[in-house]
């Protein structure tokens, strides 16, 4: 049994994460800021794949982008019409589109598919890394957005 531990743990670390065997498709993500600073709500993001090839982005509206007067909620800031996903043996990577439906090649997301690690990546440089947790349900999804602005804020609304 001991022995069972060991290689139950590399066979895991070994190949991408068996969440994604079947796509992304209607997965989601919560990630939060690697950083040394103070743990904040903005540094918290969401994405769920809407398809294989696109996904929404979420965010901390602290800006009232969405204009309901509510700046303690998480909203789609990008929806699927907005974002593409591609893929290959190691990585997801997250890109958002112009009006004009095209990739913004300089600023992209890189989703490590064996540890969930989510990198920022603008002009070829890292400027932000994520750990990320993978939720195999919307409403869970949307609950733990839920729970985590409830932890920064006592009287949040629900999304």
């Amino acid at each position: 049994m001991n022995l069972l531990k060991p290689i139950l743990i590399f066979v895991m670390v070994s190949i991408p994460s068996l969440v994604f065997g079947d796509g992304i498709m209607n997965k989601g993500l919560i990630c939060v800021e690697d950083t040394d600073k103070n743990l904040n709500i903005g540094m918290y993001k969401g994405f769920w794949f809407v398809s294989n090839n696109t996904f929404e982005w979420w965010s901390y509206d602290q800006l009232d982008l969405n204009k309901n007067g509510d700046v303690y909620e998480f909203i789609i800031v990008f929806d699927e019409t907005q974002t593409k996903v591609s893929k290959t043996k190691n990585y997801y990577f997250l890109r958002k589109t112009n009006l004009n439906g095209e990739i913004d090649a300089d600023i992209f997301l890189r989703l490590d598919r064996y540890d969930l690690t989510l990198d920022h990546i603008v002009n070829n440089e890292l400027v932000r890394n994520y750990y990320c947790e993978i939720y195999k349900k919307r409403s869970d999804f949307e609950n733990d957005l839920q729970s985590i602005l409830s932890s920064f804020h006592k009287d949040s609304p629900k999304i």
